[in-house]
């Protein structure tokens, strides 16, 4: 009875593999790779051919099914006047050959921005005009959907640049000229309110004290609102290095004094950092390293960090201090204290320095900074023993145009 029923099973499954259709699909008369592209990403005859039909016939049922998917991928991309038929050869694997007649791919003649009703022109106050090209599409390129969605989501970026972040598209409007090739597209919007910024609340602070964030904001509560100025106070809280995630958002209506509610929600990053190392050379012998950092001293981003060096003839130890935001934003105290000692054959040296600078950040590109710094030596065991003081005043301006 195990036999019998080992071998019923068998035959159950042997048809899965000696009756499945292996293929090969080859495009023919396209030559645009971009849609090429986007064919093999929309077919379900790429997706499936690792798992190939029963028969002939169900390879052909797969192959008719899967024509219109890629005829509104043709379309897409401007192929309005598109035909695709299909050829199946019944080879070992079997070749199916999907036979593209693209025709001329269309161009765009035209884009509108509308008011909600379609009626007029929209022209907003205090917004650069809705223009195609202001909007970053180029007319006379080809048709293609994804660029027409793209001018439209740069209408509602460009909105909310300059006051209006309630706008919405109400329609869209394709118009295809047959005869002359070319598409003539539109989109009628509703701009909303003039929004001003409102009350701010802010959520997901723990150990980062609440005027921290207060004083990296781009805005304050009345002025105009400005996507710009929600992406640099993104931006600055991010870079602070206090924060994983800052999300910033506004509410869906105005509130009762006119003006936009606004939210933050922040994920503070860990600000304790520690790093131990030990080593092995040849002239110092044994040897170990360690660093500690706290990027948040009193919840207002002040830096303190500790690194030491030790071995059988090199000690060293950096203490580093930075306080930002000092006296104005984008202006960083950082004191800086060492002590070394060094012992080898030819001498003994006992050294230690302080020093204190201003960091200035003007815009991306150029930082300056300027410190005091105070240098002190005691030398023995060597044919030129003494103790030495050094001072200076450093000044540094750094460029950087890297992109």
């Amino acid at each position: 009875m195990g036999m019998k029923r080992l071998l019923f099973a068998l035959i159950g499954i042997t048809p899965a593999f000696v009756l499945a259709i292996p293929y090969e699909i080859t495009f023919v008369g396209l030559k645009d790779e971009a849609t090429l592209k986007a064919l093999f990403d929309a077919s379900d005859l790429v997706t499936l051919q690792d798992r190939p039909p029963a028969s002939l016939n169900a390879l052909r049922y797969r192959v008719a099914s899967d024509i219109p998917s890629l005829m509104k991928v043709m379309r897409a991309y401007g192929y309005y006047d598109a035909t695709i038929t299909s050829d199946v050869k019944a080879n070992d694997p079997a070749q199916v050959y999907i036979l593209i007649q693209p025709g001329p791919q269309y161009t765009i003649a035209s884009y509108q921005v509308y008011h909600g009703d379609c009626s007029h022109l929209a022209e907003v106050t205090s917004c650069v005009p809705l223009t195609a090209e202001n909007l970053g599409l180029h007319l006379g390129s080809a048709a293609i959907s994804t660029h027409i969605v793209n001018a439209e989501l740069n209408v509602l970026a460009t909105l909310s640049r300059c006051g209006y972040p309630l706008a919405t598209i109400e329609k869209r409007r394709v118009v295809v000229d047959m005869a002359d090739k070319v598409v003539n597209a539109a989109s009628c919007i509703d701009e909303g309110p003039l929004s001003k910024f409102g009350p701010l609340s802010i959520y997901g602070l723990d150990t980062v004290q609440t005027k921290y964030v207060m004083k990296r904001l781009d805005w304050d509560e009345g002025d105009t609102y400005s996507s710009e100025k929600v992406e640099a106070t993104q931006k600055k809280l991010i870079n602070s290095d206090l924060f994983s995630s800052c999300l910033i958002s506004h509410g869906e209506k105005l509130d009762a004094a006119g003006e936009l509610p606004m939210k933050i929600r922040l994920s503070e990053s860990k600000h304790k950092q520690i790093n131990i190392g030990a080593y092995y050379a040849t002239v110092d012998g044994p040897g170990a390293t360690f660093s500690w950092t706290h990027r948040n001293l009193r919840g207002m981003g002040e830096q303190m960090s500790l690194k030491g060096d030790f071995s059988a003839r090199y000690l060293a130890g950096q203490a580093t201090y930075k306080k930002p935001d000092f006296l104005t934003f984008d202006q960083t105290l950082r004191a800086v204290a060492e002590i070394e000692r060094e012992h080898i054959h030819a001498y003994t040296s006992f050294a230690y320095s302080f020093a204190s600078y201003v960091d200035k950040i003007f815009n991306p590109q150029t930082n300056l900074s300027i410190g005091l710094e105070v240098d002190h030596f005691n030398i023995s065991n060597s044919a030129s023993n003494g103790s030495y003081l050094l001072t200076a005043l450093p000044l540094f301006v750094k460029y950087n145009a890297a992109d």
